[in-house]
């Protein structure tokens, strides 16, 4: 298990994108859209929660794509 979690910044930067794939992987039924300052708190206490419990997580700050590419490879040198 690894938690994905959206910098303050990110958020900032691209609260629109967020809005508009929010479903694209998890495919809910029902949508839901917070607003960037209920993001940002979310995301802050998941991080937080994740350094207390020593929890796997990676943090996006700036590039979704490329930032997902080296956890990606990451993950998997990890499992061998």
């Amino acid at each position: 298990m690894l938690f994905l979690i959206f910098s303050k910044q990110y958020i900032l930067k691209h609260y629109h994108t967020i809005k508009l794939k929010e479903n694209t992987i998890e495919k809910r039924k029902e949508s839901y859209v917070a607003s960037k300052e209920q993001l940002i708190k979310e995301h802050s206490a998941l991080k937080e929660q994740c350094k207390k419990y020593k929890l796997p997580f990676v943090e996006i700050q700036e590039e979704y794509e490329n930032e997902m590419q080296g956890v990606v490879v990451m993950w998997a040198m990890s499992d061998k």
